[in-house]
């Protein structure tokens, strides 16, 4: 009985050897890198584990965990080991994370801090991890750009692409745009623009096999009241008026963008209805309750002196643009200082709030008027570029030496 047992487990053991030698051996995944080329201006890079950031120049390897970070002038294409391209804007900071299984293919995923790539996808998917969320494409060409304050932009130039964050997953699809101003806020997506496409045409040459069989929506009537066609700000001169005192200007201030039609029109014949023209339907804002150092929108101040700004604002979104990112830009004569809104305030009445904020005064005598300036930007940086191209005084400050 023992000498049977025994011959039953060496047996058992046999065959397990045998199995175990015969089992198919996992297969190993490829590990994520990328070789630099077309670099211009400054690049820099760091593999994992090393401190500081150095220049590099074309043929370089960059390793799976690695950094790339360009400066102002700085671009590069990476062509990923998986076959993927990927291009690297100025002023980037984008990060290699690693390759991951997903059925028959590979998901690589990437980190992007700031700036903008574009992924020309050949094989597999790809994430971008960003401060307002993650970032896809299955297939084929996605631009994510990161913007000040951390919101993305994404354009799907073709194929299937998608964005989640904490308030969901969102797919994108050929020839559709989409701005998320951060993780716990939906995107607003829309048809791709044609500067949006031509973007893609400019920086990545293989968009043209694309492009040709992508169609675009027709101009609409409201694109002349987008902030990207109005002047800069260089073109208001920045002098102070020569007068000694201040005129009263009321403490308020309303502006629809565009203004509506004027309400003079031909009689209409008897028993026609007519429709009333809704302004709140458009862009606008009001501004009420201004107070210079608390005590009126038009006050007396030392050279140099700080005086605090108070007021009291509504901002509101067309009908068509629910998600537009709106700023109310608060100026000294021709030059933009702060932005007093910043955000998403929807359509009518959208959003209504209160700000404290402060101005320092010239140093030279006379009188001077303070602004406010509505615009349409990714942030609040573009708009106060913008300031002085459409602007309404809320108060003046008359500068006068002690």
């Amino acid at each position: 009985m023992k000498r049977k047992l025994i011959v039953f487990i060496c047996t058992l053991l046999s065959f397990t050897i045998i199995f175990t030698a015969c089992a198919p051996k996992a297969t190993a995944i490829p590990p994520l890198s990328a070789a630099f080329s077309e670099l211009q201006g400054t690049v820099m890079a760091k593999q994992t584990g090393q401190a500081d950031f150095t220049r590099v120049s074309n043929g370089f390897i960059l390793e799976q965990n690695g950094e790339i970070q360009t400066g102002d002038d700085g671009r590069v294409r990476l062509d990923l080991s998986t076959g993927t391209i990927i291009r690297i804007a100025p002023s980037s900071l984008f990060s290699l994370i690693s390759n991951t299984p997903t059925g028959n293919s590979l998901a690589s995923s990437f980190k992007l801090d700031i700036g903008r790539i574009w992924i020309v996808l050949t094989s597999g998917s790809a994430n971008v991890q960003t401060p307002s969320g993650v970032a896809s494409v299955l297939g084929s060409y996605l631009m994510v750009e990161v913007v000040e304050g951390g919101g993305i932009k994404l354009t799907c130039l073709e194929g299937s692409c998608n964005i989640k964050n904490e308030s969901g997953d969102f797919p994108l699809v050929t020839g559709q745009s989409a701005f998320v101003l951060n993780a716990q806020t939906p995107p607003f997506v829309q048809q791709m623009s044609e500067q949006e496409v031509q973007e893609w045409l400019n920086a990545n040459p293989e968009a043209t096999l694309v492009v040709p069989s992508l169609t675009l929506p027709a101009p609409s009537a409201t694109t002349e009241s987008t902030a990207t066609s109005e002047p800069t700000a260089t073109d208001v001169p920045s002098t102070a008026t020569s007068a000694p005192t201040a005129t009263n200007i009321p403490p308020t201030a309303t502006s629809y963008v565009p203004a509506p039609p004027p309400t003079k029109k031909k009689r209409p014949p008897v028993d026609t209805p007519t429709a009333t023209t809704d302004p709140t339907q458009g862009y606008g804002y009001t501004i009420s309750n201004v107070l210079f150092n608390n005590t009126s929108n038009n006050i007396t101040v030392a050279p140099g002196a700080q005086f605090s700004v108070d007021l009291d604002y509504q901002i509101w979104s067309a009908l068509e643009c629910p998600g537009c990112i709106d700023q109310l830009v608060i100026g000294l004569e021709g030059s933009g200082v702060y932005c007093a809104y910043n955000g998403i305030p929807g359509i009518y009445p959208g959003a209504s709030g209160h700000d404290t904020n402060s101005l320092t005064a010239p140093t030279t005598p006379g009188t001077y008027s303070i602004g406010v300036h509505y615009d349409l930007q990714y942030s609040c940086n573009n708009a106060l570029l913008n300031y002085g191209s459409s602007n309404t005084t809320i108060g003046t400050i008359t500068v006068s030496a002690p």
